[in-house]
């Protein structure tokens, strides 16, 4: 549930055809729109996505110099993910459960997280 839709009398009654239908009118409206706000925002996921793969597209085709080549790729990612290259290397999750072994090292089971503060 979303929300709820009150009218309101002096006295306890049932709605009348007519505000039947227009709490149906308002609530198939309300569904549309919500529908549309969804399909939007997953369509501006794709195209994100569409976007960043023709951006390493362009980097791979920019070159022929394969250590050019890898250090625009690399530039591209950390552009299109907003990081840098420790991220990529140990992308620590916080939502991901954390194991810490006998040495004090912490890992999610694939790849190695640093505690807090160390």
């Amino acid at each position: 549930m979303l929300g709820t839709f009150a009218i309101y009398s002096r006295e306890p009654r049932s709605p009348t055809p007519q505000q039947q239908n227009i709490i149906e009118q308002i609530t198939d409206l309300a569904s549309i729109a919500i529908e549309r706000k969804r399909a939007e925002e997953e369509r501006q996921a794709h195209l994100w996505f569409l976007e960043s793969m023709d951006q390493v597209n362009r980097a791979i085709q920019g070159t022929n110099d394969l250590e050019q080549m890898m250090s625009d790729v690399l530039d591209a990612v950390l552009s299109i993910f907003n990081c840098d290259r420790a991220w990529l290397v140990y992308p620590c999750d916080p939502e991901a459960v954390i194991v810490e072994s006998a040495d004090g090292a912490c890992s999610t089971g694939v790849s190695r997280c640093l505690r807090p503060g160390t």
